[in-house]
């Protein structure tokens, strides 16, 4: 199970899904939209990757609301992702061969941030997840995830801002593992994370923006996962259409990939394709993603 929905640009980036590394605030970090010009946001995306040898060709769909108003704001969103097979095993354990069970993880996500005092740009979030997936037998799990970012625009002698920079610190992931009622089918990935990112947009005579973002996590529970990850990845945008990203992901137990990407951005629809390389010798060396999003 996927908990950390990761997008092409993300994926691109090394996995930054922190700060103003990702633009899909309401998820990665509702703090951030409480500060926005815009009082309501929603939006909905969709992603397809690369196949997996016999396992399938994983797809998702994910879509939210929010709306802000006095420094408080509230989110509501659904995540649905399959494509994904995996062996069926009788009673005793055994697996039956040529038998399959699709898995499908839906999540219903509710969250809140607050941005105490105006002149001061520093907010807090909270969100809380429900799961259900089908992991060989259906495991529900109730997950919360409280954090903290902070803002500064830089401005410049004639008086435009056009620099900022965006810390955020998050504890997520906690909460009830997934259980069929009975005992624990999964452990919630509980981590603890941070990130930087820096962002440039270009004022007049320059047609490029540019993104650079550095992340830490690790996990109280690595089942299966890696300790530790650290990510560092950059973006460099065009006249506000074409964009090229490119990461690296440094994992424990052999989880580290470089990434590269490529994105246009129109009137509210972003395009983006997103590669990552595996450094590790037994995971697929090439995974490939893309994805549509509709942003208001």
């Amino acid at each position: 199970v996927t908990i950390m929905d990761v997008s092409p640009r993300a994926t691109a980036m090394g996995g930054l899904t922190l700060g103003e590394a990702t633009s899909d605030y309401l998820y990665t970090n509702p703090a951030a939209f409480v500060r926005g010009e815009q009082w309501v946001y929603a939006s909905v995306s969709g992603a397809v990757g690369s196949k997996l040898l016999e396992s399938g060709r994983p797809y998702s769909i994910s879509s939210s609301v929010g709306v802000t108003k006095w420094g408080v704001g509230l989110m509501a969103g659904i995540r649905y992702k399959a494509g994904i097979k995996i062996p069926k095993y009788d009673p005793s354990g055994v697996e039956i061969p040529g038998k399959f069970i699709h898995q499908m993880d839906r999540a219903i996500d509710f969250g809140v941030a607050y941005n105490p005092i105006k002149s001061l740009p520093l907010g807090f979030y909270a969100k809380y997840a429900y799961y259900l997936t089908a992991y060989g037998r259906n495991a529900v799990a109730h997950s919360f995830t409280a954090g903290a970012s902070y803002q500064h625009r830089f401005m410049t002698s004639d008086g435009v801002y056009n620099h900022l920079l965006t810390g955020t610190v998050e504890v997520s992931e906690l909460g009830r593992n997934f259980s069929d009622g009975k005992t624990t089918v999964l452990h919630l990935p509980s981590n603890v994370a941070g990130a930087l990112s820096w962002n440039y947009v270009g004022i007049a005579g320059s047609k490029f923006d540019t993104t650079l973002g550095v992340q830490g996590r690790y996990f109280f529970k690595p089942e299966k996962r890696s300790l530790m990850q650290f990510s560092i990845g950059g973006e460099v945008m065009y006249n506000k259409l074409l964009s090229l990203q490119v990461g690296y992901q440094y994992a424990w137990r052999d989880l580290s990939f470089v990434g590269c990407g490529l994105g246009v951005k129109l009137p509210y629809f972003n395009i983006h394709f997103g590669s990552h390389i595996s450094l590790a010798k037994d995971m697929p060396r090439h995974n490939f993603i893309g994805g549509v999003s509709f942003e208001l």
